[in-house]
């Protein structure tokens, strides 16, 4: 078939039922202007037996020969072919989506590189807020915004061709390979286009079944521990330092969003611990409780110790990149004031002794 206009690109992992019946619903669609690509992260179930029994020519299946990590969502959306790659895990389903619009949206979408679309949860709440507006090129504002809306792997359209030579310079990828990895591939194309929004398209994460949740493997990238561990997120915060030390954008705006990166990583650490002294009738602590245990265990009697340990190793990484003389004074008073009251908060409900 000829270039298609949309490429949709399925990142997937042992899960061989749900993958197939996503591909199925795709093709389900009938233009020959959009293909479906599965990139799969060496699966060890049936994937590659069910994928290879689907003869239709908008679709095309990659396998990785090892498991590569959480990168396999940037690498699945180099292995499409389109105009345009549309990044789908495979429990999403296309809701409310206007195709015939859609196409001539992407058709006239000159100097964009960037779309974000409408991406809600299995109950239907916005998992990410789209840009309102058309934003500039390589600014600080735009650049901004995708770190910030980019914290979950979909509801993201990117201009082809810039998202596949943008990937050549990151064949190395040892100390980016944190849980936001599909944030890097747009940061890089929004220095060449635009970012805006899709208004033509919505999609939903589904209520699948269960089976095959999952494997840790695929997500972690090859750390010893799970991506939403203290010490991962830890890693994630010194990996953003660095590479927004190699950015290809202006100096200042690299500076400047490195120092962002500090203010968050001691914001999300803050309410990161509030979720790990939970009570465990909460749903985040029955889903990762075994972890959790472990983490609180580990940090019952030191944990604003970590909290003060992650801005300090961050602001280190932040001086051996950028220079000491770049830091912006960050108000430490009101870290740990926020951390004290998270403290008294939890003596309250008895979680410390």
């Amino acid at each position: 078939m000829d270039k298609p206009l949309l490429s949709i690109c399925i990142p997937t992992y042992n899960r061989c039922d749900i993958v197939y019946q996503c591909v199925m619903e795709c093709l389900a669609f009938p233009y020959d202007w959009i293909e479906v690509v599965v990139t799969d992260n060496c699966s060890t179930d049936k994937t590659t037996e069910m994928l290879r029994s689907i003869h239709d020519p908008r679709f095309r299946y990659f396998r990785n020969d090892r498991n590569i990590g959480y990168i396999n969502f940037s690498v699945s959306l180099i292995n499409g072919s389109g105009k345009f790659c549309l990044l789908l895990s495979d429990e999403d389903v296309f809701v409310d989506t206007n195709w015939l619009k859609l196409k001539s949206q992407l058709e006239k979408a000159d100097g964009i590189s960037v779309f974000q679309f409408i991406y809600n949860d299995e109950n239907g709440n916005a998992l990410v807020v789209p840009p309102s507006k058309r934003m500039e090129a390589n600014k600080y504002e735009t650049l901004k915004k995708i770190y910030n809306n980019f914290r979950f792997a979909g509801g993201v359209v990117l201009k082809g061709d810039i998202a596949r030579n943008n990937w050549k310079n990151y064949d190395d990828i040892s100390h980016l390979w944190s849980l936001y990895s599909e944030t890097i591939l747009p940061l890089n194309c929004v220095i060449y286009g635009d970012y805006s929004f899709l208004d033509e398209i919505s999609v939903q994460r589904s209520k699948r079944n269960n089976t095959g949740v999952l494997d840790v493997k695929a997500w972690c990238g090859g750390m010893n521990e799970p991506y939403w561990s203290s010490g991962s997120r830890k890693q994630q915060y010194l990996d953003w330092v660095a590479f927004f030390g190699e950015f290809g954008a202006n100096k200042s705006v690299c500076i400047k969003l490195a120092k962002d990166v500090i203010k968050d990583s001691i914001y999300f650490y803050s309410n990161y611990y509030d979720v790990i002294f939970c009570h465990e009738d909460e749903p985040l602590f029955k889903k990762y409780s075994e972890l959790i245990e472990i983490e609180r265990k580990k940090y019952k009697n030191h944990w604003i110790k970590s909290v003060y340990t992650m801005y300090r190793d961050v602001c280190i990484e932040f001086d051996n990149v950028f220079g000491r003389a770049n830091r912006s004074v960050i108000n430490e008073c009101i870290h740990i004031f926020i951390c004290v009251m998270i403290i008294i908060k939890k003596k309250l409900k008895g979680l410390f002794v």
